[in-house]
């Protein structure tokens, strides 16, 4: 064997040394560096020894000075650090003092590593914020006021300033109460203070010893905007002002514009007395919501109104009670209305004869997908899907109300014309016209059904405001959204109507603690107004009685005839029409012939029951008589052998005498009787009573009254 070579190992050269743990420090700062070295000079082989000592040598570093930034003082503020310097990458945090506002600069400045302080040095300056807005007028700055500035009030026009010194930022404390100028009436009225309708002119002459002025527009447009007429007079204050409808006082306004038209009106007609149940238990709100939103797809679903037309609108409302036989006593049951809208289409009228003819048109539209959308319902097509469970849609009293000539929600009809309301109005259906929002209202979107609440308690200084930011908060003015009168040097709340002054506050009248609304009506009152809602069944500006039965749908069924009732109405079959829809010729468990009505028992009766047994079923009814073949074919293909069954004939008066149940004697030429006679033996005084025997194909047979068989009963169809 040969012993394997051993060689110790011996270190290799020193590397270089690492740079210090600190880049820069002070005059005494110690930093650290380091260096290594390998085993490989040569490396240990076999048995051989390691290296001696250590692989990696530490020494104190001494790091260059650190650049430093001074720190400078800045007026109005108070530093994060004593110091006059700070090293690099050390911050300092500036603090406006109280009363004090950042106007340029940054609060937070961090040491470079070239001496300079990052972003700009702040200025904290003595400041009061954004002027103040008064009544009728405005400052003619809107920025921010610091020590020594000034601000200037304005007025509109029309008004006059009661102090025209400017208004100086010296104390922010003080700047809130410093009194300022009120703008007042000039009182002159001048015509010129009040500018005319966009896209139209004004009008304006005398009228005692004031001035009104009247917005008119040119032909083919109308004009939007609330009122037309302004004025100026005592009653004003001398201000041009509008007169409030429902009250005694006047108001500024926004004067509104004349518009050309946008659409043609069209015709709407309501689909009622549909009805749907669920089971479901979420709450009403959210149901509702369900169903109006499954009723837009199914709707689409079945291309019912999808081009010719429109759906406007869908109101369901959840009954009170559940007076339907056939409706599970945990089930809700909805009510729901569907408003079907067509109008010529957009440009096709330029004339009063076109306009006739395309309304014609639309309206021929609108009855046929109305009436294809009550088909649909009857036929039983339409299912709605709510809370995961198929709801069917359905109605007994299905009708389509007369369709009446309107404008889309949003816009108001003149003649054939519709006008989209502007911004700044409202569609206010009651009035029948685009009326200027309230105070503390405003509307930046045309064609709205409200107007929008001025947030955070700030109002508006006149009507018809459609921005924004014109709800301010106005100096000596703390009325919310009703209007501030100035009365000699203070203002005090010129409450709006439906409102009454209560200790200087503006209260709501509730209306309905007295019998405002008529009879067969609900009151509901609201903020600042009521509504009076008829009773269903009642309709009207009186609430009275409506006719249903003066539509021709208002019953579903030409077997049906509709007798109206106080606030309601109903439908009944008329003679000679059974069933829920009145669509059957005969009743329910009878069986429809050419002219009768048949009905089989399930049970066997005696003679004398059967009998009683007909007229219990139907008024009328009596035990079959058959007269002829067909008649005779007819009752017997409905029978079930081996039974035998019941018959009007009999021998009960006179023996050998027989008679049908209407009392005609039997005819002799025509019979059915199992001896092939053209009269049964009568010398058997205890058989009285014949029978269909089915045990010989029907034929007629003679028994004892008391022996029990199935009955057939018949009456004559109407």
């Amino acid at each position: 064997m040969t012993e394997a070579a051993v060689q110790h190992g011996a270190w290799g050269s020193w590397g270089s040394w690492s740079t210090c743990s600190l880049t820069c420090g002070s005059k005494d700062t110690q930093g650290l560096r380091s260096r290594t070295r390998v085993c490989d000079n040569p490396a240990p082989v076999g048995p051989g020894k390691p290296c001696p000592g250590a692989d990696r040598q530490t020494e104190v570093c001494y790091p260059p000075q650190c650049p430093t930034c001074q720190v400078h003082n800045v007026p109005g503020a108070t530093a994060s650090v004593s110091a006059a310097r700070i090293y690099e990458n050390e911050y300092v945090r500036y603090y406006c003092l109280p009363e004090h506002k950042l106007v340029s600069g940054s609060l937070k400045r961090t040491c470079q590593a070239d001496g300079t302080l990052t972003n700009e040095e702040p200025q904290c300056k003595k400041c009061c914020g954004k002027a103040r807005f008064i009544m009728h007028g405005y400052p003619d700055t809107s920025a921010s006021l610091c020590y020594g500035d000034h601000v200037n009030y304005l007025c509109d026009r029309g008004y006059k300033s009661s102090n025209s010194t400017p208004i100086v930022c010296s104390s922010p404390y003080e700047w809130k109460y410093i009194p300022l100028p009120k703008c007042e009436p000039t009182g002159d009225c001048d015509p010129n203070d009040i500018q005319p309708p966009q896209g139209g002119h004004k009008a304006c002459s005398a009228i005692g010893t004031g001035k009104a002025c009247y917005m008119r527009c040119g032909d083919g447009q109308t004009y939007t905007g609330g009122s037309d007429v302004f004025e100026c007079n005592v009653k004003t204050d001398w201000a041009w002002q509008v007169r409030v409808l429902g009250g005694a006082g006047y108001m500024p306004s926004a004067v509104g514009m004349c518009q050309v038209s946008d659409s043609e009106s069209g015709f709407l007609a309501w689909v009622e007395g549909l009805e749907t149940e669920t089971t479901s238990t979420e709450p009403e709100e959210s149901l509702e919501e369900s169903i109006m939103k499954e009723m837009r797809q199914k709707l689409a679903d079945a291309n019912i109104c999808t081009a010719s037309c429109t759906i406007t609108d869908i109101t369901i409302e959840a009954s009170r009670s559940l007076v339907r036989r056939d409706v599970v006593s945990q089930a809700r049951l909805f009510s729901i209305k569907v408003a079907f809208y067509a109008s010529p289409p957009k440009g096709s009228v330029t004339s009063q004869q076109t306009a006739r003819i395309e309304l014609s048109k639309a309206l021929k539209s609108l009855k046929i997908q109305a009436d294809a959308f009550k088909q649909a319902i009857v036929s039983g097509s339409i299912v709605l899907q709510i809370g995961g469970a198929p709801a069917r849609l359905k109605g007994d009293n299905i009708r389509v109300s007369k369709p009446f000539l309107t404008c889309l929600s949003g816009s108001i009809r003149k003649g054939f014309n519709c006008f989209t309301c502007p911004v700044g109005t409202y569609h206010n259906k009651d009035e029948k016209q685009c009326s200027s929002c309230p105070f503390g209202q405003y509307q930046d979107q045309p064609g709205q059904m409200s107007c929008k609440l001025c947030p955070n308690g700030t109002t508006t200084d006149r009507l018809g405001i459609s921005n924004v930011t014109h709800c301010r908060e106005y100096e000596g003015c703390n009325c919310g959204i009703h209007p501030c009168k100035l009365n000699g040097s203070k203002f005090e709340c010129n409450c709006l109507p439906g409102y009454e002054n209560i200790n200087g506050t503006c209260k709501d009248i509730d209306e309905c603690n007295s019998d405002i609304c008529p009879v067969n009506a609900r009151c509901i009152n609201k903020e600042g107004s009521y509504r009076c809602e008829c009773l269903t069944g009642y309709d009207g500006n009186f609430c009275t009685d409506v006719d249903e039965c003066k539509y021709p749908d208002s019953c579903p069924s030409s077997g049906m005839q509709c007798i109206n009732t106080v606030g309601s109405y109903k439908c009944a079959c008329l003679v000679g029409y059974y069933g829920n829809n009145c669509d059957q010729r005969c009743p329910d468990g009878f069986i429809e012939t050419n002219k009768r009505c048949l009905f089989v028992s399930a049970a066997v009766v005696t003679h004398s029951n059967a009998s009683q047994l007909c007229g219990s079923v139907h008024p009328g009814a009596h035990l079959v008589d058959i007269k002829d073949k067909v008649t005779y074919k007819t009752v017997t293909s409905f029978l079930n052998p081996p039974n035998s069954y019941w018959m009007g004939l009999n021998d009960k008066e006179q023996e050998g005498t027989f008679v049908y149940s209407d009392g005609s004697k039997v005819d002799t030429l025509y019979n059915e009787w199992d001896t092939g006679l053209t009269l049964p033996a009568s010398n058997d005084r205890t058989k009285n009573c014949a029978v269909m025997d089915g045990n010989t194909a029907f034929q007629w047979r003679v028994v004892p009254c008391d022996e029990s068989n199935y009955a057939v009963c018949e009456f004559d169809k109407v």
